[in-house]
């Protein structure tokens, strides 16, 4: 199923395009090669919070960080609060290069940007979140004159002014009642929505690395959810019919 063949392709993506802790750009013919810009680090970062959604394996999350971690001491500018697409230690050029547009596909800056976004509301990493801001901030005067040019960081900034919410499912990825849990998250666009599901027996390791999931779990046996907004949440649901109520959808 598409869970599967995203786990597949996450794991070569690690497994075949990094050498040494750092990450590479292309592979061809069972090569890879040419250091990875900030466009890389940072999809491959947002991407790797969804395979994380999608299977419950704080791996994941993991994985996600020590990319986000690099993405801030590789490729920005601290003192200025921007981006540059190549790394610091990357052959030297006339210029920097720092593309801001969102192309056929996002620029480096606006998928660096939601990712920490994202990332910052999973793990309670409120650097992340500051970076992303200050980012915004800067960005502000071409976000407005331009919006048609950003529309992967006008989703960031979105995120960045809604009240992000925080899911936590808790429960047996295949019992039924579980299921019908994350199917209601399935089923509708919530852009402004993370997810942190572990199954009952793994809740206390990956909260380690997810504060969302302390104290969380099943109650009375049944697959639980919780709605929370800044890590405070609803009492908890364990129906279908009451997680969309609590989500409004």
């Amino acid at each position: 199923d598409y869970r599967e063949t995203a786990l597949v392709n996450a794991e070569f993506l690690l497994r075949e395009l990094r050498r040494d802790g750092r990450l590479l750009r292309t592979y061809k013919d069972g090569r890879a090669k040419i250091d990875a810009f900030l466009e890389d680090h940072a999809l491959l970062a947002d991407a790797l919070i969804a395979v994380y959604e999608a299977s419950g394996d704080p791996r994941w999350i993991h994985e996600a960080r020590g990319l986000a971690d690099t993405m801030i001491e590789r490729f920005l500018d601290e003192d200025e609060g921007v981006f540059y697409d190549t790394a610091t230690d990357s052959e030297a050029l006339v210029v920097r290069p720092r593309d801001l547009y969102d192309n056929a596909t996002p620029s480096g800056t606006s998928a660096a940007t939601l990712a920490l976004l994202r990332l910052s509301a999973l793990v309670g990493e409120p650097r992340y979140a500051r970076i992303a801001t200050r980012v915004l901030e800067g960005m502000g005067r071409l976000l407005t004159e331009i919006p048609a040019g950003f529309g992967r960081l006008l989703a960031a900034l979105d995120f960045h002014l809604a009240t992000p919410r925080e899911v936590v499912v808790v429960g047996t990825r295949e019992a039924e009642d579980t299921r019908a849990l994350l199917n209601v998250l399935a089923r509708h666009y919530l852009p402004n929505t993370v997810l942190a599901f572990a199954e009952p027996d793994s809740v206390a390791g990956a909260a380690e690395l997810i504060p969302l999931l302390v104290g969380r779990g099943m109650v009375d046996g049944q697959a639980t959810a919780y709605v929370c907004e800044r890590y405070a949440c609803r009492i908890p649901v364990t129906d279908a019919a009451g997680l969309e109520r609590e989500l409004d959808v």
